[in-house]
């Protein structure tokens, strides 16, 4: 009997080192994309309704993004600047060098051109191939990086604009990041309002690079 209790004290203690080990690998993944992330930019509170109300600690709406500014850390950006004829919009929160305009656009205002759409893989082959703005490591991005561009100070599209000018609202953004069904969907994020949904279709191509 003695026996059998020293074994269930043994690995009882083992199960509670690995959850703690499972839970300081999770806490540590999620300070390091804390330390890239910036406001979404909310700044008002609603009710059930959609009315705006005033944000409070208390009442029956409380507590919501809107009350809290530059948390965890202020929005930052400076762009579209040129290269060549080519346009980056650095993140500086982020540390991360985005194409300022989407697939198909051109100019400092992305207004020459249209842009297209295309398949995940055409997309995913696009960027990596890419050689823009004397960089040649783009790639697309993953779909917290498409989601941490998006700024809930604007609508349609719920983004910078003069940072990413005239970005497309049609369609979504294609991002590297697998659907949990798996292939062929993947995440998408649309500016439309700020949403993420998955699709196995044709979307927009936004590339990114790791900066400097």
């Amino acid at each position: 009997m003695k026996k059998f209790l020293l074994l269930y004290i043994v690995l009882a203690a083992a199960l509670l080192s690995c959850y703690d080990t499972l839970n300081d690998v999770r806490g540590e993944i999620n300070s390091i994309w804390l330390m890239f992330l910036a406001d979404t930019g909310q700044n008002q509170c609603y009710d059930t309704a959609g009315a705006v109300i005033a944000c409070s600690d208390f009442g029956d709406y409380p507590r919501q993004d809107g009350q809290w500014t530059d948390k965890p850390r202020g929005r930052s950006y400076t762009g579209p600047t040129e290269y060549a004829g080519d346009y980056t919009t650095r993140d500086n929160v982020a540390g991360l060098v985005w194409i300022s305009c989407a697939r198909g656009q051109t100019g400092s205002d992305c207004s020459a051109g249209a842009a297209s759409t295309a398949t995940w893989t055409d997309a995913n082959n696009y960027c990596a191939s890419l050689d823009y703005a004397g960089r040649t490591n783009w790639r697309l991005p993953t779909n917290q990086e498409l989601q941490a561009t998006a700024d809930y100070r604007y609508a349609d599209p719920t983004i910078d604009s003069e940072m990413f000018p005239n970005t497309p609202t049609t369609y979504g953004f294609h991002s590297s990041t697998p659907y949990y069904a798996g292939a062929p969907f993947y995440w998408m994020f649309s500016y439309d309002i700020g949403r993420l949904s998955n699709t196995s279709t044709s979307q927009y191509t936004r590339c990114v690079s790791d900066g400097p």
